[in-house]
């Protein structure tokens, strides 16, 4: 096409998208006069611009102003001229919502949806059909675009089906119609990797090197027997725990495997046969009805009203009416397709196989499901980095003193003994069970919430989420239809659940107003739906249960409060009715009036149906109890109601009557519904207003979104509806609250490169985007993803990955399996597909999105009571690692013995620390940002507190403990360096040397001899004195490390706020009850244990180093008070973690 007409200057990319509209609209010259041609087509290009509101003004070369004009849509039908008619096949409202599209999205998704290839601007042009069936098992064929001859000819069939012969062929071929389970790993293979994996690793070391201590010492060090023993059993019992926890892929292939139907009906050698569903090939001709799962990705060829649905695929629970024709270009969204494993409805039809087994796209999901890796925790990462740690610690520890104690006169066997020791000391025991223990009562906590983990390792991951990518329908909304607006008397009129949105001033409905009454009427008389019997008791409405499609039980949900809709029936029963189909768009009913004289009064035609369609049957409209003539304007007015709802994303039906004069339609009057044309009239019909039908937004959900907000973490809304819809539902819950780019553009305003506020990007064209192309999109504040296909949800999940964003990734169909296990976190929902919850970490037990930001409450809670927890089992370190420091360097007797550190570790700490995991934040946990994903459980402020200050202050206490005892027993410090070495060797087994030694230091106690005159008092007697008085001083110092520990474990219920308030104190009332347990622990240990260090009664001793309890904690409270004073000072600084 061109022009030479001086008033219509137009460009070639101008005319392709002028040609683009043509095609999608449908619009046709249908008479153009030869002589005129130049000025028919100016009259032409000038209809297209009234149509599509394209504006080609202007003139000389085209500017890059003008090459970003976008194609709008305007609110025109039928055009005429008198050169030239337009027809025009889509409806207005239709044209309304391409142009929303456009407004929202760009041109490029106008196009989209007009069925076109989008425009690179770079020049670069993607097959869009090829590209969207990329990996989706559905090849790279066109399957639904192809004839019904081009499909035989591709597939080397018939209707007659296959012969038995060609049958075996291809059998032989493809195989099998089924998924091919994934290489199972062997159970022993698994739990050998999870008996070294993570923390066991360190715990076998620690075991291995107890072991050959056992083995240096002549196998007589039974407390180091003990140590590696215990070590082996906390490493079984916690590999238990995560074997019980795994097993998802054989979980995930049974669940796929539920989907196969067992048999199905097929032509073969031209007859129907049952064979089994594992039997099909491509080229089959298989024979589906209503109630049956679809048994291979298959082309329909015939249909009589068959419809699927493809919940068990999309999670949408909706019916797809399908049929020979298309109707889209991708293959994916093709009204004449099929897929695996989804089930037909209702009605019956013929198909051909053109995919079977793992080429199907059910196949392609499974091996994404099945093959894909999940990413690890950052629980994961975070425990490997602490093993890192310790293990540096330990090693660095350990060669220094086997140096030093190889140069203070130990022999070389001596000295590794030694060096082990150190190292194995260094082992926190208990930390591993401490923390599973403090997840899994969190974990039991979200599940009282709605929420069930499956893998505790993810709690401490959606503490980190600072994006959410969550689908729509089921989660964001409720997964029903529902009206969202009424109205009547020419007005828009809301419902209690219509989305509120920016501008809106629309009125709530009157249900006393006559105007609605009759649309009420209609709304319950011209359906079909009907509420189920086993649903009689269910008290809200919206929950009830019903038979019928979606739109009309949207229906009958709202207008039942009003009138109760079997009894409205039965009071004006049907006379006739033609039901909706395609062609007609409508349904149309006869009824009587209810009343004694019901026979005198006019019958009742009703009709509901497609706006543009019933409005075409209309004269009159309804306005507040008088009929207004349809004119032109009245039109326009009724049209642009349609056009509001429509493009807000809502359904729209239109409802007329017409009443029935007695006198032309007596009593007995015989109706003739499948006349051509029927026995009554079906024009002239009044219209009295129009239903808007919307999935709605839970109630719960806005509200969490705020508080989303309020952390710093963006929700991105994901969904394969409709951009419009998509639209409307996030700005109706706040997702976006600004305009987007197109929207300036389209308003007329100037749009900034870097402007990044609010985007809708449509699925389609997304197949086209390059690295450049993700950054762009992925730097938005607000970002809503329509149209978009499940292959797409992975992409999106890897591109935000890329940026270094925390991913959580909601779904519920089986589609969403591979995005679900490709996210950081996975969550299903506890309606959708059993595939979807067998690859989520989570679960939303009662689909309702604001669990998930309780869920992330917990994960950020229990990210800071872990460090918590992790600080006050490290704390206990040192007063554990010195004395064995001190024996070596010094030789002082060894103050705490192996056992008595497993007693510690796996015994009195482990209630306080599990405690720990109930603690309240101390702060608005939900007002701050999330935490970066590098962020550590363990840090240099964390080792400066738990080593530098806690644990040294335990350490002197407990040493002062010690010392006290020998003290009272008469020893002097100077007395007891050297005496470590054979402390408790027998006399006689002492040479001379030593036995000098303990002679001398017998004599320096004056206390001793005051109280023993034997002659012999300096000998045995002496050796049995030391070792019931070493027996008082490790209780002494073991009481006193349990003490420090109580107030450790106090004062790390915060790192800021001070614990002297009553919440603080006894809210949490575990940890009081632990304190508790903790006493009598080690009261019962080493007052009635046979442990070798039994207390006889000296309680002085237990208590003598008490004062280390307020000792740390108004150590404690002046530096929180410091932290808080200088927020910027360095006590701050290197202390909060």
């Amino acid at each position: 096409m061109a022009s030479n007409d001086p008033a219509v200057p137009v460009d070639p990319e101008e005319l392709a998208k002028i040609g683009a509209v043509r095609r999608a609209t449908e619009i046709k010259l249908t008479s153009q006069g030869t002589q005129e041609e130049r000025v028919a087509e100016s009259v032409y290009i000038d209809t297209i611009r009234r149509v599509s509101g394209m504006n080609l003004a202007g003139s000389g070369a085209p500017t890059k102003e003008r090459k970003e004009e976008t194609i709008v849509i305007a609110n025109r039908g039928n055009l005429s001229s008198s050169r030239i008619y337009v027809e025009n096949k889509m409806s207005s409202s239709q044209i309304g919502v391409i142009e929303a599209v456009r407004r929202i999205s760009g041109v490029n998704a106008a196009l989209t949806e007009l069925g076109e290839k989008p425009v690179k601007t770079d020049a670069v042009h993607v097959d869009i059909k090829k590209g969207a069936d990329k990996d989706s098992g559905l090849g790279d064929k066109p399957w639904h675009l192809f004839t019904e001859e081009e499909i035989f000819h591709e597939l080397g069939t018939s209707l007659k089906g296959l012969s038995t012969g060609e049958h075996e062929k291809r059998a032989a071929q493809y195989g099998p119609n089924a998924i091919t389970p994934p290489p199972q790993t062997p159970f022993l293979v698994k739990l050998f990797f999870n008996l070294i994996g993570g923390f066991q690793l360190m715990m076998w070391g620690g075991s291995i090197l107890c072991w050959i201590v056992y083995g240096i010492t002549g196998a007589t060090d039974v407390q180091t027997l003990a140590l590696a023993i215990v070590l082996i059993l906390v490493v079984v019992i916690t590999t238990a725990f995560q074997m019980y926890q795994e097993g998802k892929s054989d979980k995930v292939m049974a669940a796929l495997k539920a989907l196969s139907p067992s048999v199905c009906f097929v032509y073969r050698n031209g007859e129907l046969q049952s064979v089994p569903a594992e039997s099909l090939v491509p080229g089959d001709i298989v024979k589906v009805t209503g109630g049956e799962k679809v048994p291979a990705d298959m082309r329909v060829l015939s249909s009589s009203d068959l419809k699927v649905n493809n919940a068990s695929l999309t999670g949408e629970n909706v019916d797809i009416k399908l049929g020979k024709d298309a109707n889209h270009e991708l293959l994916y969204e093709a009204k004449n397709i099929a897929r695996s494993g989804c089930n037909f409805t209702s009605g019956n039809g013929v198909g051909i196989v053109f995919a079977t087994g793992d080429n199907t796209f059910f196949g392609s999901i499974a091996k994404s499901t099945t093959t894909i890796e999940r990413p690890d925790t950052l629980m994961k990462h975070e425990i490997h980095r602490l093993i890192q740690i310790m293990a540096v610690v330990a090693f660095t520890l350990g060669i220094a003193f086997f140096i030093l104690a190889f140069f203070n006169g130990y022999t070389p066997i001596e000295a590794i003994v030694f060096m082990i020791g150190i190292i194995v000391a260094n082992v926190p025991e208990g930390l591993l069970p401490q923390m599973t223990v403090a997840l899994t009562l969190t974990a039991q906590r979200m599940l009282s919430l709605g929420v069930l983990v499956s893998n505790l390792e993810i709690i401490e991951t959606l503490g980190a989420v600072d994006i959410i990518c969550s689908d729509k329908t089921g989660t964001l909304t409720c997964n029903r239809m529902t009206v969202s607006h009424v109205v009547y008397s020419k007005t828009i009129h809301t419902t209690p659940i219509s989305p509120n949105m920016e501008g809106d001033a629309f009125e709530n409905f009157d249900i006393n107003s006559d105007d609605f009454r009759k649309l009420q009427r209609i709304a319950t008389l011209n359906t079909d739906a009907v509420f189920l019997p086993s649903s009689d008791a269910e008290p809200d409405v919206l929950k009830k249960e019903t038979k019928g499609d979606a739109s009309e039980s949207a229906i009958i949900k709202f207008v039942q409060p009003v009138r109760d809709i079997m009894e409205y029936r039965h009071a004006c029963p049907r006379l006739v009715s033609i039901p909706f189909n395609s062609t007609n768009k409508w349904m149309l009913s006869i009824n009587q009036q209810e009343g004694p004289d019901a026979d005198q009064k006019p019958l009742i035609l009703m009709m509901k149906g497609a706006p543009e369609r019933v409005m075409n049957m209309c004269t009159h409209v309804l306005n507040k109890g008088v009929l207004d003539v349809m004119t032109e304007e009245v039109r326009d007015e009724m049209e642009k109601i349609n056009e509001t709802l429509a493009r807000r994303g809502e359904r729209v039906l239109a409802f007329a009557q017409l009443e029935l004069a007695r006198d032309q339609f007596p009593p007995g009057y015989v109706f003739d519904a499948d006349s051509n044309p029927p026995n009554f009239p079906t024009k002239g019909l009044t219209l009295v207003g129009f239903l808007s039908l919307i999935d709605p937004p839970r109630m719960s959900v806005k509200p969490a979104i705020e508080q989303c907000n309020t952390a710093g973490i963006k929700v991105f809304m994901v969904t394969g509806d409709h951009p419009i819809t998509a639209h409307a539902i996030s700005k109706s819950l706040g997702l976006i609250t600004k305009p987007t780019a197109a929207e300036l553009r389209y308003d007329g305003q100037v749009v900034p490169d870097d402007y990044r506020e609010a985007i809708v990007v449509h699925g389609t064209e997304m197949l086209t985007f390059t690295d450049e192309d993700w950054s762009r999109v992925l730097h938005h504040k607000e970002i809503v993803f329509a149209r978009t296909m499940p292959q797409q949800k992975q992409d999106i999940v890897r591109e935000l990955n890329k940026l270094g964003n925390v991913v959580a990734m909601t779904g519920d169909g089986v589609n969403d399996a591979p995005a679900l296990k490709a996210a950081n976190v996975g969550i299903a929902m506890g309606s959708g597909a059993a595939v979807a919850k067998e690859a989520a970490q989570l679960i939303l037990l009662n689909d309702d999105f604001g669990a998930i930001v309780d869920g992330i409450r917990e994960g950020r809670l229990i990210f800071d009571n872990l460090k918590k927890c992790i600080a006050y089992v490290l704390s206990s370190n040192i007063p554990e690692i010195i004395p064995f420091l001190l024996f070596i360097a010094m030789k002082i007797p060894l103050a705490i013995e192996t056992v008595s550190i497993l007693i510690i570790d796996l015994g009195t700490d482990l209630a306080p620390a599990v405690a720990l995991a109930y603690e309240e934040p101390e702060d608005a946990t939900m007002q701050v940002p999330p935490r970066p994903a590098h962020a550590h459980l363990v840090g240099p402020q964390m080792m400066m507190v738990a080593y530098g200050t806690i644990g040294m202050i335990q350490n002197f206490a407990a040493f002062f403990a010690f010392l006290y005892v020998y003290y009272d027993y008469g020893f002097t410090i100077p007395s007891l360096i050297g005496s470590g070495i054979e402390y408790k060797t027998d006399w006689n087994d002492l040479n001379d040397e030593r036995q000098g030694f303990f002679r001398r230091m017998c004599n320096d106690n004056q206390y001793y001899l005051d109280r023993h005159s034997a002659a012999d008092r300096c000998e045995q007697p002496f050796v049995d004195y030391r070792v019931e008085v070493l027996k008082y001083a490790q209780g002494a110092f073991m009481f006193t490390v349990v003490w420090s520990q109580i107030a450790n474990v106090l004062i790390r219920k915060t790192q800021l706020a001070s614990i002297f308030t009553w919440d603080r104190l006894f809210k949490n009332r575990a940890m009081l009850y632990s304190i508790v347990s903790e006493i009598a622990l080690i009261v019962i240990i080493i007052y009635l244990g046979e442990t070798g260090f039994e207390m006889k009664g000296k309680t002085l001793y237990a208590c003598c180093a008490l004062w280390v309890v307020p000792l740390l904690l108004i150590w404690d409270e002046v530096r929180k008070w410091i932290a808080r004073k200088y927020p910027d000072g360095w006590v701050r600084r290197y202390t909060v973690f």
